[in-house]
């Protein structure tokens, strides 16, 4: 209920409602004072973030996956196999190493020593799921004149203690 200024009373308003005089002032004051709504390129942005890391991490937890190194199979056995003639001048041994594993595939890692001081250095075979025998050569060639007896040893490393086998070949050349 209004009672207007023509009755000779006071202007009293009843329920909601802003004078006049203050609604220019309150209109101003509402347009810099809102909020500004989220722009439908801003949401888009922030869910093309979280897509890119999501991708990002699955990469991450994918590659890690596929590199990470593959734990040694455990070896049961090795033997090493030489020549059994005697080799003759500028003739080359093929000793082979024979390493059985259960089964399991991954890194086998060995060295070959020689009985004349050379050192293979550590050398990687992969062994692969459900092999059982590994196969490893050292070639060796023998030149000049002489007789002598070469021996080799096959070292496995990745044993709680290292597992050898060794052979010999017999040389001569007049």
């Amino acid at each position: 209920m209004t009672v207007g200024e023509d009755s000779g009373g006071i202007l009293l308003r009843f329920g909601p409602g802003i004078p006049v005089e203050e609604q220019d002032v309150l209109r101003a004051r509402w347009r810099t004072e809102a909020a500004i709504p989220a722009s439908p390129r801003s949401r888009r942005g922030r869910r093309g973030w979280i897509v890119t890391t999501a991708v990002v991490a699955i990469a991450a937890v994918l590659l890690w996956l596929l590199l990470r190194p593959a734990p040694a199979p455990e070896v049961v056995s090795v033997r090493v196999q030489a020549p059994a003639g005697p080799l003759h001048c500028g003739q080359t041994a093929d000793l082979i190493g024979v390493v059985t594993t259960a089964g399991h595939g991954g890194p086998v890692t060995y060295r070959w020593l020689r009985a004349d001081g050379q050192d293979s250095g550590e050398l990687v075979r992969t062994a692969h799921r459900g092999e059982r025998r590994v196969r490893v050569h050292l070639r060796w060639t023998a030149r000049g004149p002489g007789r002598f007896r070469g021996t080799a040893r096959l070292r496995i490393a990745h044993q709680p203690a290292p597992m050898e086998a060794k052979a010999s070949f017999a040389y001569v050349c007049p």
